[in-house]
């Protein structure tokens, strides 16, 4: 039995190191000390060759590398901010999405009293 595909893609912002000389940092260097250089190796297993042919085709498009498409990927799922109830309320009125009047409410009185279900 084939081995499936493993896709290792790292998350690496810029680091740089710094050299430290008499007790003075070179120029720029405590800028890029506040930024924390922290990064995490992520493991995606078992994935199907088809969908793996379909992230590099993506990467392709967009003139990146596959690890480069993953962590773009990443970071737009994981920066999408979950909206309230009252802003998908707002959004609906300005798209002019209206439900009929009672009309919901009929609909679950006969769905629940179905003697079908």
């Amino acid at each position: 039995m084939a081995v499936p595909p493993v896709l290792v893609p790292q998350a690496t912002p810029p680091c740089a190191s710094v050299a430290i000389a008499g007790g003075r940092f070179h120029i720029g260097a405590k800028a890029l000390l506040r930024r924390a250089c922290v990064t995490v190796t992520l493991s995606i297993k078992n994935v199907p060759e088809e969908l793996a042919d379909r992230l590099r085709q993506r990467a392709a498009r967009n003139h990146r590398s596959l690890q480069g498409e993953l962590l773009a990927i990443i970071e737009s799922a994981a920066s999408e901010r979950r909206r309230t109830l009252s802003e998908l309320g707002a959004l609906a009125r300005q798209l002019g999405l209206q439900s009929p009047s009672g009309e919901s409410a009929r609909m679950i009185r006969e769905d629940r009293d179905d003697p079908n279900r």
